[in-house]
């Protein structure tokens, strides 16, 4: 079985928003739109221009992604535009694609793989960035969002895979950054904050346990189970979710709100 960082994050903040993104939606062959769909084509259009320390090479993939008439290529094009200049000169220690991390499961052998949205080596330690989009407006809300607590465990699972992938970088410490970029306002940078190997440790625990949850549930069929929390305003899945809670048609609202026919996943 293989699984991902941002899936394990998925499943642990609701095992529904997991099951619809990674089984539900792909299922019926559609594609969410909304934020997603403007998160998704900012981070891919800035890992681009990390790669190539060009900011053209970003806005030509937004280009050739979205077309005139997608509403959301504004707002992809605004972000990028706030892309802070130092952000280019950040060395990339290692250009590999994604971390691997191999065992033996209950049932079968489980890789989690990941990939920060970007890393680097400086005199003091490793710091890992986390990348964030959201479509809030005031910098009181950015702030308050950027300091959300569970925002931190995503950083922290990738030091855990790079510690497990790179022998060179053990013994040093590590530190997380998040940047919050919004289509509605200036971005906001959060400050280096150190993780301690404990919490490093934990993580990659925490990751075991989560794809072994994963791995339980798929083979004994067991329904997936809600998690209601503050982030539920901000899930791509809100509308499906509720209307499964309800007894609403879920897949009427699949076909009305999270698919776009000029839009091709990537």
């Amino acid at each position: 079985m293989r699984t991902s960082v941002t899936k394990l994050d998925n499943w642990q903040e609701c095992q529904v928003k997991y099951r619809y993104s990674e089984r539900r939606l792909k299922e019926h062959g559609y594609v969410p739109s909304g934020p997603l769909t403007s998160g998704s084509t900012f981070h891919d259009s800035l890992e681009r221009a990390l790669m190539t320390k060009n900011m053209k090479d970003g806005f030509d993939y937004t280009f050739s992604t979205l077309d005139d008439n997608n509403r959301f290529r504004p707002g992809v094009l605004r972000m990028l535009k706030d892309v802070p200049e130092w952000l280019l000169d950040v060395e990339i220690p290692v250009a590999e694609d994604k971390l691997e991390v191999s065992y033996l499961g209950n049932w079968q052998e489980i890789t989690i793989v990941g990939k920060p949205d970007l890393w680097t080596v400086k005199d003091y330690g490793v710091v890992v960035y986390e990348f964030k989009t959201c479509s809030v407006k005031g910098k009181s809300m950015l702030k308050k969002l950027l300091n959300y607590e569970e925002w931190g465990a995503q950083p922290t699972r990738y030091a855990w895979l790079l510690q497990q992938s790179y022998d060179w970088l053990e013994g040093m410490p590590f530190y997380r950054q998040h940047i919050l970029w919004s289509s509605q306002d200036t971005h906001i940078e959060g400050k280096e904050i150190l993780i301690s190997q404990m919490a490093i440790d934990n993580a990659g625990s925490d990751m075991i346990r989560l794809a072994e949850q994963i791995e339980e549930t798929d083979y004994a069929d067991i329904d997936p189970i809600h998690h209601f929390t503050p982030l539920c305003n901000w899930c791509d899945f809100q509308q499906v979710c509720r209307g499964w809670l309800t007894g609403a048609d879920v897949d009427g609202i699949i076909s009305e709100k999270y698919y776009e026919e000029e839009y091709v996943a990537h």
